[in-house]
């Protein structure tokens, strides 16, 4: 090789080197740009009530959905990592059975997606279904286990204060509650009469309740062989001199 050639080709190599690394950032930069498009399958359908006289009687059906999204390769990464979601916020229901078409500002997007646009969502619309909000008073119960210790008794019903709870919840679900059951309460060693606050849980009833805590008063008694033993116990300690 010609040494004149040799010393252009050598010449400066790390500018050289440090000129082609940085033409392959811009490049890479210039790609993430350039405007893609990703189809995002499944997306989940929520929806977002606030007309206090219905509630979901159902989730929304379809309860998700497919998304083309289109923006840069960068932010559509980030859309395949945190998942987007439709949020449908409803102010009114005119109806128990509703269509909605979906709107692109329903898309929750996540991270930062600034240049990240809905292009199409399939099937654009959805059903919703609503069960109205009915109220009622349901009675109180408590389930009681174990037994109070040896020579004691309940004297009496264990009492429940209030005796009823007002529920408010979809008419589905008020209509089928006859009764709310509480507890248990474990009697097991008990030897007197007690009162205490107890919690009503709605986790599996899907209604409000009112009051959310009721107070149970528990009567104990010694049985009446107890009694009869202990006044004996106390004659014979009398004539005995025992005090």
């Amino acid at each position: 090789m010609n040494p004149r050639t040799l010393e252009v080709i050598t010449n400066n190599w790390a500018l050289k080197l440090a000129a082609l690394a940085i033409a392959f950032m811009l490049w890479g930069a210039v790609k993430a740009e350039v405007p893609e498009r990703l189809q995002v399958s499944d997306v989940p359908v929520r929806v977002v009530a606030r007309d206090g006289d219905w509630e979901p009687a159902a989730p929304p059906a379809p309860s998700t959905v497919d998304i083309t999204f289109s923006g840069p390769t960068r932010e559509l990464m980030r859309v395949a990592v945190n998942r987007p979601e439709v949020l449908i916020p409803v102010d009114d229901v005119s109806d128990s059975v509703e269509t909605r078409v979906l709107r692109s500002g329903w898309v929750q997007l996540y991270g930062g997606m600034d240049n990240t646009r809905v292009e199409d969502i399939r099937p654009i619309s959805v059903t919703l279904r609503w069960d109205r909000v009915v109220s009622r008073l349901v009675p109180v119960t408590v389930r009681v286990i174990g037994t109070p210790a040896a020579g004691y008794r309940l004297s009496g019903p264990i009492e429940v204060e209030p005796t009823a709870v007002r529920v408010n919840g979809g008419a589905a679900r008020v209509s089928g509650l006859d009764t709310i059951r509480l507890g248990p309460i474990d009697l097991s060693g008990w030897t007197a009469t007690d009162s205490f606050p107890l919690g009503v849980d709605t986790t599996d009833l899907g209604v409000i309740v009112s009051p959310m805590t009721v107070r149970i008063v528990v009567p104990v008694e010694p049985l009446p062989d107890s009694l009869t033993s202990a006044a004996g116990m106390r004659a014979l300690r009398r004539g005995s001199g025992t005090p």
